[in-house]
């Protein structure tokens, strides 16, 4: 966003947004009394007493002073004048292609486009092309502020069927459809798509022409196009209102509201809106345009509050849209609503590619998101939650937008969010891995085997984070992504966790100097609160996730040699001790027994080490 439209628009932009505000004579009723001077005069004083407030938004919206805004309005009311007294203008009409128009025979077509400004009257040459493309400029001398640019486009078959018709009706199949343009609404050079509008009643329009008009008035400078200059309009009034001074965002709804063929759409606060419908009124700035400009500055301003439910409705207000007018092309075509939804974005102004480059940033934004879902949207806070639910169903709707009306093959969301997931779960990990290193600890030591403390007090710390860290994921996260995912956000919660867990500890105690900084008996303590870790929280998971076999005993194998080469004699008595209490206890010698510290428990583990060990070496 820029804080004035000069490098947009030239110098004298701010005097053209705020010139289509003051009605000129020509846009009275009663042209002949107000066709004097002073009647131009008093239009203009009458127009801005009565509408101060709205200059006053325009003129803060773009960051214009007080001298300044007197400056601007002076200059728009000499520049009126001026034009009344003595307009002089080059007009520029660059026919450029069709597509989409109502051709009743395939053979025998010869298309050609007429363009007339007064008395003055040009054509193309004829094409035999469906979508013809001609790329043919005419330039006209206009003298007459009143003067239009009539557009028509004709097939000239060259049939007496055709001709009798054209003689009884003035109208037939040769007629194709036309585009008036007012001059005063020309401004500079802009490729630029339009619907093609009927003449009579009795015609069958489709389809649009793709022209370049332009005007270069004598005395006045260059302008950017009215399309570039009402997406900088729109822009500096969504800014002021929405960032700037934090105004609520204005609710659209899902399906537009209609008056006849008018869409009626409410974009911004009621003083701004008025701005920019009597600019897209005068200047032909078409409803989807202005859709999609305000799309994109919600877009670049997601974060503003209510800003995704809006983009939500606002999509599928724009896809009710182009599906109105597919709908409406096809019962004169009837070509397939495919064909004419393709057709319909390759002739949008904004742009196709523009658009969908548009969506693939929000998307990306979102995916960034979800990748710090437990930062951005705390599992304590309800109204976040219902922002990251709000996020999920924006997505779905982007995914829908680009697959049933662009034609674009969306991705896959439930994979989209499982990726995010699992590089959140990842810098998660890393967070709570550094929150739980003792203080004190030097960098070059390994956490885990740092003296300061309990010992192990790293993984005891850790392992209680990982557990408070899964038990959100599954009872409040999982949730919230429940009805766009197909995978268990618990399950995959505690496998990343495990997974980042098990690289932290493996290979540690290999080295013998690891194996000695406490007694044997705390690395046997970590073993097995490690095991009642694995058997309450990982060994439930899918095989598919974590593997057959447990892996963490090959992590501590070098420990349990250790502490069975130190202890020996220690370890004979207490498994002498154990195998005579199962003994008075009568301990079941089955697979199927509860844990206690019975021999069979005891080499039962041992067991397991000793082939985890074999396994791992094999």
């Amino acid at each position: 966003s820029t804080r004035s439209v000069t490098a947009v628009s030239g110098s004298a932009a701010p005097v053209r947004l705020a010139s289509c505000l003051l009605p000129s004579a020509h846009d009275n009723k009663h042209s002949k009394r107000d066709s004097s001077l002073s009647a131009i005069t008093e239009i203009m004083r009458r127009t801005q007493t009565n509408n101060v407030r709205l200059f006053q938004v325009l003129r803060m919206s773009f960051g214009i002073s007080e001298g300044e805004h007197e400056e601007c309005m002076s200059e728009i009311r000499k520049k009126i004048l001026e034009r009344a007294k003595n307009f002089d203008a080059v007009l520029s009409v660059k026919v450029i292609a069709a597509q989409g128009l109502n051709l009743k025979s395939i053979s025998d077509r010869r298309i050609i486009v007429t363009v007339a400004v007064g008395n003055q009257k040009k054509s193309t040459k004829a094409s035999k092309e469906s979508n013809p493309v001609w790329n043919e400029t005419f330039d006209f001398h206009c003298t007459n502020y009143h003067h239009t640019v009539q557009v028509r486009v004709w097939n000239e078959r060259d049939t007496a069927v055709a001709k009798l018709a054209l003689l009884l009706t003035k109208e037939g199949d040769m007629f194709l459809g036309e585009k008036i343009v007012e001059v005063r609404r020309i401004g500079s050079a802009f490729d630029a798509w339009y619907k093609l509008e009927k003449r009579t009643e009795d015609s069958q329009v489709s389809g649009v022409i793709k022209m370049s008009l332009s005007a270069q008035v004598a005395g006045e400078k260059i302008m950017a196009p009215f399309h570039v200059q009402y997406w900088s309009l729109h822009e500096q009034l969504f800014l002021y209102h929405h960032v700037w001074n934090k105004e609520p965002l204005v609710l659209i709804s899902a399906k537009p509201d209609e008056v006849g063929d008018e869409v009626r759409l409410k974009h911004l606060p009621d003083v701004a809106q008025q701005i920019v419908d009597e600019f897209a009124l005068r200047y032909s700035i078409e409803p989807i345009y202005r859709s999609m400009v305000h799309f994109n500055l919600l877009v670049n301003n997601y974060t503003v509050k209510s800003a995704l439910k809006i983009m939500e409705n606002l999509l599928k207000n724009l896809k009710f849209q182009i599906f109105s007018h597919a709908y409406e092309d096809n019962s004169i075509r009837a070509v397939g609503l495919a064909k004419l939804l393709e057709e319909y974005f390759e002739a949008n102004n904004f742009g196709r590619d523009q658009f969908a480059r548009v969506l693939e940033k929000l998307l990306n934004s979102l995916r960034l998101d979800f990748q710090r879902y437990r930062e951005l949207y705390p599992a304590s806070d309800h109204c976040k939650l219902e922002e990251l639910v709000q996020s999920c169903e924006v997505m779905e709707a982007v995914n829908q937008f680009q697959r049933q009306v662009m034609g674009i093959m969306d991705v896959n969301l439930s994979e989209m969010i499982l990726h995010s997931v699992k590089e959140c779960l990842e810098s998660t990990f890393e967070f709570i891995a550094n929150s739980s290193i003792p203080p004190n600890t030097p960098t070059s030591l390994h956490p885990g085997l740092s003296k300061e403390g309990k010992p192990f007090h790293f993984f005891y710390k850790l392992l209680e984070m990982m557990y408070s860290v899964i038990q959100d994921d599954k009872s409040v996260y999982a949730l919230c992504f429940a009805r766009f995912c197909n995978f268990d956000l618990g399950h995959v919660s505690a496998s990343e966790l495990w997974r980042h867990f098990g690289k932290t500890l493996q290979g540690l105690f290999d080295e013998e100097q690891n194996r000695g900084i406490y007694p044997p008996a705390e690395y046997m303590q970590l073993l097995f609160t490690i095991k009642n870790f694995y058997d309450s929280v990982i060994s439930v998971l899918p095989k598919e996730l974590v593997g057959e076999v447990a892996d963490y005993p090959v992590w501590f194998l070098p420990c349990i040699r250790h502490w069975l080469s130190e202890f020996k004699q220690q370890t004979v008595g207490i498994v002498s001790s154990a195998w005579d209490n199962d003994r008075s206890s009568g301990f079941p010698r089955y697979e199927g027994h509860t844990f206690s510290s019975s021999v069979f428990d005891m080499f039962c583990f041992l067991q397991q080490v000793s082939w985890c060990a074999r396994a791992t070496r094999g």
